[in-house]
């Protein structure tokens, strides 16, 4: 489940008993203590995701197309152009779709 091994410590409960609840670094142990370090995961408030930025994401949609027809050109005939053409316009593409995710 985890690729670290949990320290031991005082973790909030995993049956969601307000509280701490001491885990030995094995399992889960009878110690309770009434005080709470914040809130525990179930009660954490997610954030809402933001938007993408429309004028970047259909920029992103509108490179994806030159990068679809070189992509095929490219599979088709294996010419070099094709391929270089298909990676440029991947690139613009890519940093369209980073850039959409960004500058909201």
């Amino acid at each position: 489940m985890y690729d670290r091994p949990v320290q031991p410590g005082w973790y909030p409960d995993p049956n969601g008993i307000p509280g701490l609840r001491w885990f030995d670094g094995e399992q889960w142990t009878p110690n309770f203590s009434g005080a709470q370090q914040g809130p525990a995961p179930s009660q954490a408030v997610a954030e809402k995701p933001k938007d993408r930025n429309p004028l970047f994401l259909f920029l992103a949609g509108l490179s994806a197309l030159p990068t679809a027809f070189f992509g095929w050109a490219y599979y088709e005939s294996q010419a070099t152009i094709s391929g270089i053409l298909f990676l440029f316009c991947f690139a613009w593409t890519y940093c369209w779709w980073k850039m959409s995710d960004r500058y909201r």
